[in-house]
């Protein structure tokens, strides 16, 4: 007999019915925002968040907003200076004219006056708008090398965080590797046809394995640290170098090419050239203290005075004064203080002229060895993926002869042991390869983020899942 569930039953099935469907769209809902969450992010998402939050640049952009105030700052003391003055006084006094008693008289003053100031020849004046210029080269140069700076840095920890993630996933197939081979000396130490010795090996190489494991996760946490301390965002998958992509090589690949643009373009050379000037423009003006200057002056006023103190009568004045002429001020002696300040500004441009020299010096040496760091790790990297292919196949062979008699466990744990150090070379080498391309450009002034979208555009995303750390 079929019993037909009770209104009430029916009541209660239907709350538990949208119960579960809302668990399922709320599950369905999570696993979207998870998705979402694991998104690979590319390089430049990371480098226009770093721009908008790393301090550093933020420093940069307001000292040279700062410096751009310098010209405007110098051309106002060219402009027309208007000023309203105005006094008022009050004085008590006793005044004797000749034999007579003497006088107890008060008296108040007031005057107000508008006083016009146009410079006309002021050779400092003129000299300081050329000065705040050469400051504004000066600035914008550093605020060029702040950027190249920070392009630098999160390219770093982009490549540090990948490098990092990829040594953990070779790391991790090398623990799988000598986990797979101690299950299977074990199973021949139990048949009886394995040594002890054989046991004991893989377990002293697994452990190495495991500690190698556990430093990579720690560089991942290191790396992802930097990116967020540089973009205040926690990432946890960044796009991936593919293993065939091609390296980008120096162009052209005449160093000496590279040396020149670097003596003349990099930042902090250009930087001190602008110093030079600034100095330069300095001497100058310290040598015009010795000139005379010449104003133009305007000057429109009217006095009040309440009482006379000084004459007999007691009378009360009114005058209103317009006076126009020219002012010129002659500097004879100074106590030395010309002479002196000049000294100061030739021994400064010396000083910045040698730095300059040094800068230069720097720039080409850096650019010299960001050339050279280029060639050898794509050196490397063409080297270690063939010593990766071969150590692959050296690895199954060793295993093969393992299994049937002629090759022994510890050619097998070498065989594992240098093909990690290969893989782990080569992720090396390879992000290397790229990193000292950047800071190749960097050193000769010409690095700008083409060139990240450019490398940007070499990676893909990276398979969800395909590490523990990605």
């Amino acid at each position: 007999m079929t019993t037909r569930p009770t209104p009430s039953r029916r009541a209660a099935a239907t709350p538990s019915r949208a119960r579960a469907a809302l668990a399922i769209a709320l599950l369905a809902l999570a696993g979207v925002a998870h998705e979402a969450r694991a998104q690979s992010t590319d390089l430049m998402a990371v480098l226009k968040a770093a721009k908008e939050t790393d301090p550093t640049m933020r420093s940069a952009r307001y000292a040279l907003e700062m410096a751009l105030l310098k010209v405007p700052e110098a051309r106002a003391a060219l402009m027309p200076t208007l000023n309203l003055v105005g006094n008022a006084n009050m004085t008590k006094a006793s005044t004797a004219f000749a034999d007579l008693p003497a006088i107890d008289r008060s008296g108040a003053t007031r005057s107000i006056s508008l006083q016009l100031v146009q410079p006309l020849f002021r050779v400092d004046t003129f000299l300081a708008t050329n000065q705040a210029a050469a400051i504004v080269q000066g600035a914008q140069a550093q605020y060029e090398q702040a950027r190249q700076e920070l392009l630098l840095r999160v390219a770093a920890a982009y490549f540090a965080d990948n490098e990092a993630t990829d040594v953990l996933a070779d790391a991790d197939a090398h623990v799988t590797a000598m986990e797979g081979q101690l299950q299977e000396v074990s199973k021949g130490y139990s048949a009886g046809t394995r040594a002890v010795t054989d046991v004991d090996d893989t377990n002293s190489r697994l452990a190495a394995a495991r500690a190698q494991q556990i430093a990579a996760r720690g560089d991942i946490e290191s790396a992802r640290s930097v990116l967020q301390r540089l973009t205040g965002q926690r990432y946890v998958r960044l796009d991936a170098l593919p293993d065939a992509v091609a390296l980008p090589a120096p162009e052209p690949r005449d160093v000496t090419v590279w040396m020149d643009r670097a003596r003349e373009g990099n930042p902090q050379v250009r930087a001190l050239q602008a110093s030079v000037e600034v100095a330069g423009w300095e001497l100058s003006r310290a040598k015009s203290g010795h000139l005379p200057t010449l104003d133009l002056v305007a000057n429109v006023g009217r006095n009040h005075a309440s009482h006379s103190l000084t004459t007999p009568d007691d009378y009360s004045t009114r005058a209103a004064q317009r006076e126009i002429g020219l002012q010129a001020n002659i500097p004879l002696f100074s106590g030395g203080a010309v002479v002196t300040r000049v000294r100061q500004a030739e021994a400064s441009l010396e000083k910045t002229r040698a730095d300059l020299d040094a800068a230069r010096r720097d720039a080409a040496d850096t650019t010299q060895r960001a050339f050279n760091g280029v060639l050898s790790q794509l050196a490397q990297a063409e080297a270690l993926q063939v010593s990766v292919g071969a150590g692959e196949r050296a690895l199954k062979g060793n295993r093969e002869g393992f299994r049937v008699g002629y090759r022994t466990n510890v050619d097998v744990l070498n065989a594992q042991q240098q093909l990690f150090g290969a893989r782990s070379g080569l992720t090396k080498a390879r992000y290397e390869a790229i990193l000292e391309g950047l800071k190749l450009k960097a050193a000769a002034g010409i690095l700008g983020e083409p060139d990240l979208a450019a490398i940007a555009m070499l990676m893909e995303p990276a398979k969800a899942g395909a590490t523990a750390s990605r």
